[in-house]
């Protein structure tokens, strides 16, 4: 397992596997997550959710809002 610096005083676990092996990497992400707090994980949601919204918006700023047609 390989450490890279977090954005907190933690820093972020890196799974190393010579082959795929499912069960190693679910043990490993379940650990991970169980020694974050509750307030940890909701700002990683959080800020992963912000972020891929603002990416998608500046990629498709140019679209406009779908007009509604009424049908008679």
């Amino acid at each position: 397992m390989l450490y890279l610096p977090g954005e907190g005083s933690k820093p972020m676990p890196i799974l190393k596997l010579s082959k795929d092996d499912p069960k190693k990497e679910l043990e490993f992400e379940i650990a991970y997550q169980l020694s974050l707090t509750v307030k940890q994980r909701f700002e990683m949601m959080f800020g992963k959710d912000a972020m891929n919204f603002l990416k998608f918006a500046r990629e498709h700023e140019s679209f406009k809002t779908p007009l509604i047609v009424k049908r008679q």
